[in-house]
């Protein structure tokens, strides 16, 4: 079916293309708004223009379109032109004559009901019939094409909705008509305005534009498109600053000045205007007026509209961005349209007949009488861009009727199986088959989808201004998704680039932004601190980095630390590492010659093997020193430490050893040679071996304990970038324990040696240990606080430096053996003077030792008080930091420029009216010259020539005369001037009231604004409540059914048990009578045994006795033949065996089912009381929940109750406040307050508000005072009061004690409003979900508290109010 209508297309064109214009143009009627038919279509079109006003209509008629709308004309010629093409296609219709009639609906709803009521009448009537069944209805039209708007066709929609007549719509594209249960038979030929808004979003998405105002009309157009705009564009995170609706109906000038201050006000360079072509005109206009530059994102309601394009200074608006609707050329309706009218025209001149009157004509009849006067000239209506863009929606529309036409006759290249003429064809059949239309037009592929929306998007057109006109450039499409030729527009802006229009400047790397008030794209930016990065560009906040990663300021991401070390490359390592080998080579000379003279008394003097031992730990612990220096490992960090204490230990160890010696001869002379042989030979060993042992003891839990290197730099918390890698010093109290080790050995060392007194004329070993020792205390003293301030790489190196500055005292000068000291008793001379001055240092050294202690600690509280003060200063300096970062941002910066801009333009826009006054009163000043200097001129001719001629005489006159005009002219245009003046300043004046009403205006719909709010939240706390009893409710029931279908299934079940309980209970019956019977039958045949034993003895007896019983058997088994009819016997006995074997099955099964019958009873009895136990069950619950909505609903009716009362009392006090700043300002006025000071104060001067009324009584006081001063001064002037000078300075000067006592301070009135009725129902505890009680407890609590606090309010306002009545003792003194 498309390929046939493809070559039908084709051929056409072809044919088109041999000749001017179609055969068919020669036939077409001259009639523009009817055509007969076999069928009809509705059509309507925006013909004329209101010329009425609608507030003043009074009866239904009274409405008048007598203005010809040029474009609804021309879309109902689209009309005509196409079904003339569709008839004249005998492909599409075949013997089917398809007709029309367009009917104006002057864009009013009240004006479409008629026409519309027209298309619903019968085929043979005017008669509109009420039927109970519509269904074989047969109205006058079959489908109805337009309205042209969506506010119309909504008035329409739903009333052909109800006979099922198909609506196929040119231009109503509100997406209100996809609900197809209100709007069943609508279909358009337009894209739906959800796509429109879809398109615009897109838009500014694409130019990055976030920051936007979006204006609509005040109809259903308008309101729809500003939400669906406003809701897309807030998904897409753009902001929308203001929104604003233009009336149609009323006046609109007073609102659009107000949209466009409100536009100025939010800055805002971008704007989406969503409204109607009517609405348009007006807010441009103003636009024009205030000389207004933006960038506009048009509708297609007014994108290509003529009457806008045609305004003076259009092209000072700005870019002009619009969507316009995607459609094809309609190439023939031009020659069509020239056709017609010329024909028209001929028609006319033939007849000869006057034009028909419009009162006398019906517009059903003749929808535009002024059409009669149509010629050729008027053919360029349908010429104009909106005509040519829009004409093939009616083309499509009219077309997707025919098709679903076509379908519904069944209609073939040549015939249809139906027609018109012998079979009806209602609306509602053609319905289905045009909302399956599938067709290609001109290229375009159409069709609808299930809600009644075209397969069609939009072109993306710009206005280009060149020489006063307006063309358009398509720039892009829309189908889904939008593209875009930037290249291709022409921005009106200073530099020609693309505008920006942004609320703040995007933030820049490592940045993150702050939201500003309501709208997400105001906001501030703010660096990323340390260990926080930005994630992503839309970020209001850092993201701290992951575990093990660091970042630093202003950052975009984190990264894993980095470590260093002591290289061998560095300075401090090869400064170590000489000054570890230039001791190494002295230690190791020093072995040297120890070991070479080991035999001589020399060596033997200074300790012989335990100089060696000390020397060689010595060494080691140089060696052990380049374990700091380079990469640190795991085996490196287990060693350090461990090291470094076992080393001093041996030599220590040796030194205490001698240390032993000394004081065993110097304290204990007496017992000195028993004991001092031990000491001497293997207690040195003994002593050497202990110390070491313990300290290796020591070394190895420190080794045990302490983490490796690994584990340790895994457990750090990373925050930092780089850091010097030591390795772990852990546990403390490990390592504290070997250095005191180390210490104590040295401390008793020194305490050995410090008391022995100097031998005679012998080495004095005693002093070079207690030097030596004393120097190694010493240098961990300094050490340890200078290590702990240390950084990690100084600590490294720290480590390394006391090894190396520690003494030898092991290495002495030769002298004689410390084994000869004293080795006699009785050579000691003990000196008085040596003694005094060994005392006099001790006390000496106490004394520096308690100054050093003091000095210490004062030294830590003036270190403590100095961080302290340094935190301080680092917190203000990273405050001021911070500020002066926000400061000197790029979106401080840029508004802080367009601030100044903005100034300077005001400035300059401020000179120039007085410019323009300057240079009309100098106009003015030069025209009376001239004027002067004419006259004198034309004086000085008449008395010169009085003798001239006439011709002369007829130039004087001329000239005078042209004075004259000029002079009149001046005097007019001065009065015009001084008009003008007069209105400009009744216009500020206006303006000035207007903004002071604007306001109080808005003053007062903020506070109803918020009672507003406040009565929303307590309704919605009241629909939240009723919500959860009805779901409580609807639970219960829910519940209820449950339970219900469960007894149901249980009685069904109970109904099946019971059946079978009788069923067992009737088996466990008769297999009991069974039982009994063979009971019986076994007690009878036990009697019968025992008569038959009688018998068989009977007989034996007799056989015994010889008597014969031959003939008595012979007559039982002739009997027995009788009874069963079996002659063998053999046979009758296994007869009898089956039988048998048979009533013991069935005694079996009898017993069975009689078992299962009484369990089954006892089931079905169960069941019977558990459905009456959940039936009473169940009416209880019903009757809690009745219970539970009753209360539930006379709670809602109370709360109801009680916010009326609240919002009356609100009321009142709002009136209340509003008399006492009506009071106030009175009061501010009449005692002549400066108003400077309190804008100065409130930073703007807009009047007495709730939050500023303390500072305007503030100034009342401070005026009043001022006044009272000034009148006590003048009663000090007046000569016949008596005052007392004294009382007198005190006034003036405003000390007066009784003003001091009695003067009472302004205290602002307390209100209910101030309560916080939220916070006092729910507090932070309550965590646990409140019961239906406790809420309304807690409600009920709240509503009191509230009214007392009113109460309470009322009373301090009124007792306030008595002591304001009360005298001033100020004034009072004064009178007196």
């Amino acid at each position: 079916m498309a390929m046939q209508w493809t070559l039908m297309a084709l051929c056409l064109l072809l044919k088109t293309g041999h000749s001017e214009n179609p055969q068919w143009f020669k036939n077409i009627s001259t009639n523009l708004f009817r055509s007969p038919g076999d069928i009809l279509l509705g059509g309507l079109f925006p013909i004329n223009q209101l010329t009425s006003n609608l507030s003043q209509r009074v009866e239904p008629d009274d409405i008048h379109c007598d203005s010809v709308d040029a474009y609804g004309l021309a879309m109902a010629l689209v009309m005509k032109y196409t079904v003339d093409e569709i008839n004249a296609t005998p492909d599409l219709l075949p013997d089917v004559t398809l007709g029309f009639e367009s009917h104006d609906c002057c864009r009013q709803p009240a004006v479409i009901m008629k026409p519309t009521l027209r298309f619903l009448t019968t085929g043979s009537s005017d008669e509109l019939e009420v039927k109970c069944n519509y269904t074989e209805y047969m109205t006058h039209v079959t489908a109805v094409i337009g309205p042209c708007n969506s506010e119309i066709a909504a008035v329409i929609g739903k009333l052909l909705g109800f006979f099922l007549m198909p609506q196929v719509s040119y231009r109503a594209t509100s997406d209100e008509f996809s609900d197809k249960l209100q709007y069943p038979s609508f279909v358009r030929t337009v894209p739906s305005d959800r796509w429109q808004a879809a398109a615009m979003v897109q838009l500014l998405n694409r130019f990055g534009w976030n920051w936007v105002a979006v204006i609509g009309s005040d109809d259903e157009y308008g309101k729809q498109g500003k939400q669906q705009v406003s809701s897309l564009a807030s998904d897409a995170n753009i902001c929308v600053a203001y929104e604003g609706l233009i009336p149609i109906y009323g006046d609109p000038v007073p609102m659009i000045r107000e949209i466009l201050d409100r536009i100025k006000e939010t800055k805002v360079g971008v704007v989406v205007l969503f409204s109607v072509s009517q609405a348009t005109t007006a807010f441009f206009k103003e636009v024009i007026r205030v000389n207004m530059t933006a960038v506009w994102v048009a509708s297609t309601a007014w994108a290509l509209h003529s009457g806008l394009i045609t305004l003076p200074g259009i092209e000072t608006i700005g870019t002009v961005l619009a969507f316009a609707d995607m459609t094809q050329p309609v190439s023939l309706l031009s020659p069509y349209v020239q056709e017609l009218f010329a024909k028209l025209e001929k028609e006319r001149l033939q007849q000869g007949t006057p034009q028909p009157s419009s009162s006398s004509t019906s517009p059903l009849d003749n929808p535009c009488p002024d059409c009669w006067n149509l010629s050729s000239l008027n053919a360029s209506i349908v010429d104009t861009e909106l005509v040519q863009r829009t004409a093939f929606s009616v083309y499509a529309a009219i077309y997707s009727v025919a098709h679903a036409l076509h379908d519904t006759l069944g209609c073939s290249a040549n015939k249809c199986s139906r027609h018109p003429r012998s079979n009806r064809i209602y609306p509602w059949q053609v319905l289905p088959k045009l909302q399956k239309v599938s067709l290609t037009l001109n290229g375009a592929h159409i069709e609808f989808d299930g809600q009644g929306n075209p397969s069609i998007g939009y072109d993306l057109v710009v206005w280009i201004f060149q020489n006063n006109t307006v063309t358009f450039r398509d720039i892009g499409t829309f189908i889904r998704n939008i593209t875009i030729d930037k290249q291709s527009i022409p921005w009106h802006t200073g530099n020609s680039v693309v505008p920006t229009s942004t609320c703040s400047s995007d933030c820049q790397a490592g940045q993150v932004r702050i939201v500003k008030g309501f709208h997400s794209c105001c906001f501030d930016c703010i660096d990323c601190k340390e260990g926080t990065y930005q994630n992503k560009t839309d970020d209001v906040q850092c993201t701290p980095c992951p575990s093990g990663q660091w970042s630093t300021l202003c950052s975009t991401s984190c990264t894993l630390p980095t470590y260093t070390y002591l290289t061998w490359k560095s300075y401090e390592s090869v400064g170590l590492a000489l000054a570890g080998a230039l001791l190494l080579a002295c230690q190791a000379g020093v072995g040297f010659v120890f070991f070479k003279h080991r035999g001589t008394a020399l060596v033997s003097a200074t300790g012989g093997p335990l100089s060696g031992l000390s020397l060689i730990s010595l060494m080691g612990g140089c060696v052990s020193l380049v374990l700091f220096i380079g990469q640190p490992d795991d085996t490196a960090c287990r060693l350090q430490q461990p090291l470094n204490a076992v080393f001093p230990t041996v030599t220590l160890s040796t030194i205490l050893a001698i240390s032993l010696q000394i004081v065993c001869v110097t304290e204990f002379p007496e017992r000195a040679p028993t004991h001092l042989e031990n000491l001497r030979g293997p207690g040195k060993w003994v002593v050497v071996l202990a110390c070491c042992g313990l300290q290796m003891g020591l070394c190895g839990w420190f080794m045990k304990e302490g983490p490796s290197l690994t584990r340790y730099v895994a457990s750090l918390e990373v925050n930092f970038l780089t850091r010097f890698l030591s390795c772990p010093v852990e546990p403390v109290l490990n390592f504290g324990l070997m250095l005191g080790f180390n210490g104590l050995l040295s401390l008793i060392s020194f305490m050995c040696t410090f008391m022995a007194m100097k031998p005679v004329k012998q080495y004095n070993l005693a002093r070079d240990i207690t030097i030596s020792s004393l120097a190694y205390c010493v240098t961990w003293v300094i050490f340890i606080p200078i290590y702990a301030g240390l950084s990690d790489k100084d600590k490294s190196i720290a480590q390394i430096v006391p090894p190396i500055l520690k003494l030898d005292p092991v290495n002495m000068p030769p002298g004689k053996s410390a084994t000869s000291v004293h080795s006699d008793c009785s050579d000691i001379d003990i000196d008085g003077t040596v003694e005094a001055e060994m005392s006099k240092l001790q006390r000496q050294f106490r004394i520096m030792e308690g100054d050093r202690q003091a000095y210490r600690l004062q030294s830590q509280e003036l270190i403590r008080k100095q961080r302290v003060e340094m935190e301080k200063l680092q917190e203000e300096q990273e405050e001021l930091q911070r500020s002066l970062r926000v400061s000197q941002s790029q979106t401080r910066k840029q508004r802080d420029n367009q601030d100044v801009q903005q100034l300077q333009t005001l400035l300059a826009q401020r000179d120039q009216p007085d410019e323009q006054l300057e240079r009309q009163r100098i106009n003015q000043t030069e025209l009376e010259q001239e004027i002067l200097c004419i006259g004198k001129k034309l004086v000085e001719m008449k008395k010169g020539e009085v003798s001239a001629s006439n011709s002369q005489k007829s130039l004087s006159r001329q000239t005078q005369k042209a004075s004259r005009t000029l002079e009149n002219k001046l005097d007019r245009a001065l009065v015009c001037f001084n008009e003008q003046l007069a209105k400009n300043s009744q216009l500020r004046e206006e303006l000035e009231t207007l903004r002071m009403e604007r306001v109080h205006f808005l003053q007062l719909h903020r506070r109803l604004d918020k009672e507003l709010q406040e009565i929303r939240q307590d309704i919605g706390d009241v629909i939240r409540m009723s919500t959860a009893a009805y779901d409580a409710r609807v639970e219960a029931q829910t519940k209820m059914t449950m339970m219900k279908e469960k007894a149901v299934k249980d009685l069904a079940l109970y109904n099946v048990e019971v059946k079978e309980l009788e069923r067992i209970i009737a088996h466990e019956r008769r297999l009991k009578e069974f039982m009994a019977t063979k009971c019986n039958e076994r007690s009878g045949q036990e009697d019968m045994q025992d008569l038959t034993r009688r018998q068989e003895m009977k007989e034996q007896r007799r056989t015994d006795t010889g008597e014969e019983t031959l003939e008595t058997l012979e007559e039982v088994f002739q009997k027995i033949q009788k009874v069963t009819g079996e002659d063998d016997l053999e046979m009758l006995v296994s007869k009898f065996i089956q039988v048998e074997d048979k009533n013991f099955a069935l005694f079996n099964y009898v017993n069975e089912q009689n078992t299962q019958a009484e369990a089954l009873r006892d089931q079905i009895s169960q069941t019977e009381e558990e459905m009456e136990s959940f039936h009473v069950k169940g009416l209880q619950q019903e009757q809690e929940h009745q219970a539970a909505l009753r209360e539930v609903e006379e709670q809602q009716t109370d709360t109801e109750s009680e916010a009326l009362e609240s919002e009356e009392k609100a009321n009142a006090i709002s009136k209340i406040l509003d008399q006492i700043k009506t009071g106030i300002n009175s009061v501010f006025n009449k005692i002549a307050c400066d108003r400077a000071v309190v804008e100065d104060l409130l930073g703007s001067s807009s009047g007495i508000r709730d939050n500023n009324i303390m500072t305007y009584l503030s100034q009342v006081e401070q005026r009043t005072n001022e006044l009272l001063t000034v009148q006590a001064f003048i009663n000090s002037k007046d000569l016949d009061k008596d005052y007392d000078p004294k009382l007198m300075a005190q006034f003036l000067l405003g000390q007066s004690p009784a003003l001091q006592k009695q003067a009472a301070g302004v205290q602002p009135s307390f209100t209910g409003e101030d309560y916080d009725t939220e916070g006092s129902l729910i507090t932070d505890e309550d965590d646990h979900p409140l019961t239906l009680e406790e809420l309304r407890q807690r409600i009920t609590n709240g509503v009191l508290h509230k009214e007392a606090g009113l109460h309470a309010g009322k009373g301090r306002e009124a007792k306030f109010s008595k002591l304001s009545t009360l005298p001033n003792p100020r004034q009072r003194s004064l009178e007196l």
